[in-house]
């Protein structure tokens, strides 16, 4: 994460900071985030509800979106505009979002891929349930049979050719 200050603005604006990937974070966030020393621990910990991952998956899949904009692709019954607003700041809270005003609303950004998140989640999963070894994760799957032996080796010739290349 690095640190960035709007110029011309006398102090008064908020310092910005930036993910890797180019995403801006609101300051607060990033301070939230930096009290610990792993900042990809931090964010997991926070964990995202049911519903809130619902939001996040109309960002993946629309892109930035306003409240009302997302109001527009949930069935019917859909929820109250209050209450998405109340997910979507509280995905900001956790760093799983970020906005930009847009008139007299805010257009929500996602500050990760789908894919992203998916291997931080697994990740997570892997080092709070599994003593942070992958042999276990995979060896679990080989047990409840959820990965066939022809995977397994695909894994395996992938690793090897990913080590020929270093």
């Amino acid at each position: 994460v690095t640190k960035s200050t709007k110029e011309g603005t006398g102090n008064k604006a908020p310092a910005l900071f930036f993910y890797p990937d180019g995403v801006e974070l609101p300051d607060y966030i990033y301070i939230c985030l930096c009290k610990s020393n792993n900042l990809n621990r931090n964010i997991m910990r926070s964990g995202i509800t049911k519903r809130e991952e619902e939001v996040m998956d109309l960002l993946w899949e629309y892109g930035p979106l306003t409240v009302a904009e997302m109001l527009q692709h949930y069935d019917e019954p859909r929820p109250h505009f209050n209450t998405v607003s109340t997910m979507v700041r509280s995905l900001e809270k956790k760093g799983f979002t970020t906005h930009r005003a847009e008139g007299l609303s805010y257009r929500y950004v996602p500050t990760m891929d789908r894919e992203k998140y998916g291997q931080r989640y697994l990740g997570g999963v892997i080092r709070d349930y599994l003593d942070n070894s992958y042999k276990k994760a995979v060896s679990q799957f080989v047990e409840d049979e959820r990965i066939s032996l022809e995977e397994l080796k695909d894994l395996v010739r992938m690793i090897e050719k990913d080590r020929r290349r270093k």
